[in-house]
């Protein structure tokens, strides 16, 4: 008991009892501060978790609308080409058609100029062939007729002319 009775004196023991009655009576309020804290701590965390699933899910939506607006861009931009295909395809087409009227139309006028060339020309032959034929003739008149059967001529050739022109 003496030891007993020189711990109840050893100050300390006494330092040590009183710092186990301080921490059990500190216990219950500071457990409730701390658990008050770490809830609201949690609290916090678990509301910037829900935040974080909301805007990940937001960002999800947005990735699946521009993927969405992406694929219908590359089709829409996939019906242009084939449209402005077809329609030079098209324009080709009628460019052809245009140039081969063209080129129809010039040969229709080369051959109409050809032709009003070539009948001009027979005009010009036939009018120098008169014109040859009739010198050819004037110099065998005049040097195979006499004057009396020149004159006869004449006369008819004048008669035959007033018949013309009347």
């Amino acid at each position: 008991m003496d030891m007993l009775q020189n711990q109840f004196e050893d100050p300390h023991f006494w330092a040590a009892v009183s710092f186990v009655i301080l921490v059990l009576a500190a216990y219950k309020p500071l457990s409730k501060i701390i658990f008050k804290g770490l809830d609201s701590r949690s609290d916090n965390i678990r509301k910037e978790l829900d935040e974080a699933q909301r805007l990940k899910e937001e960002a999800e939506t947005f990735l699946t609308s521009c993927q969405r607006r992406y694929k219908e861009a590359l089709d829409e931009a996939a019906q242009i080409l084939a449209h402005a295909k077809e329609e030079s395809a098209r324009m080709s087409e009628e460019a052809h058609a245009n140039l081969e009227a063209n080129i129809q139309k010039r040969l229709d006028i080369a051959t109409q100029k050809i032709s009003n060339y070539e009948t001009a020309a027979l005009q010009e032959i036939r009018i120098q062939s008169v014109d040859l034929a009739v010198s050819a003739a004037r110099k065998l008149m005049m040097n195979h007729l006499d004057d009396k059967t020149a004159h006869i001529l004449i006369e008819h050739a004048i008669a035959d002319t007033k018949k013309k022109l009347h």
